[in-house]
């Protein structure tokens, strides 16, 4: 098992584009059209992974800018340190995904540490064990 630090791990845009030729100009971005989930975990439950500094954290400033540009806020789901167990993560991005649809933006943007098992890598979500996390963290596949 290998520990890693992740502070911006995935920005997914997904259905911009579909069906339209490649020669054709991208759509400009639609902030009512977009869905973000916010994923902050500065401390962890359980020993092994180092708490990092919540003074100026980037998750909130991210947050804000996104409902600065347009984006509604009942449309930005933000899960910040408790609140992010894996249960309510799994939740939140079945909820989100299944919110913005096709032809839509999807923002998952994840602030913490990042583990790796067999090949595979987690997000290391507020109570996921450093020693397992097959078993008790967010899988990135």
């Amino acid at each position: 098992m290998r520990t890693t630090r992740c502070w911006l791990i995935l920005l997914a845009l997904l259905g911009a584009a579909r069906g339209t030729a490649a020669a054709e100009p991208a759509p400009a971005w639609e902030p009512a059209r977009t869905w973000a989930l916010l994923i902050g975990v500065l401390e962890w439950e359980k020993p092994g992974l180092a708490s990092f500094p919540k003074p100026g954290r980037q998750d909130r400033v991210l947050e804000r800018t996104l409902k600065d540009r347009g984006v509604p806020a009942s449309q930005v789901t933000f899960l910040e340190d408790r609140q992010a167990t894996l249960a309510a993560c799994r939740e939140a991005l079945g909820r989100t995904a299944e919110a913005a649809g096709p032809g839509s933006t999807l923002i998952f943007y994840f602030a913490g540490h990042g583990l790796q098992e067999g090949g595979r890598t987690f997000f290391a979500n507020v109570d996921a064990d450093a020693s397992e996390p097959a078993k008790t963290a967010l899988g990135v596949d």
